[in-house]
């Protein structure tokens, strides 16, 4: 949701609703695309340790983190929102 509006501001050919490597990545299918994001997340984060929002923020996107951790913010608010569904 918050890297490319839940899918709406990338190209649907690309099967990149993440906006993956700054949304330059095409994917030729969902089935194709949703391992190797989760991969790629599970490698680059999880693996290190980093499982909230918080901690990948100081990795993914440090200049949030000077703005007030919006970033942060905002992907606690879709977890909030996934929850209650």
């Amino acid at each position: 949701m918050k890297e490319s509006g839940g899918g709406t501001t990338v190209d649907e050919a690309s099967h990149n609703a993440w906006g993956f490597e700054n949304g330059r990545t095409y994917f030729d299918s969902w089935d194709t695309a949703i391992p190797i994001v989760a991969k790629t997340l599970k490698e680059r984060y999880v693996d290190k340790g980093l499982i909230s929002p918080e901690q990948i923020m100081a990795v993914y996107a440090p200049p949030a983190i000077l703005n007030g951790g919006g970033w942060a913010k905002d992907i606690n608010l879709f977890f909030s929102q996934m929850e209650t569904l």
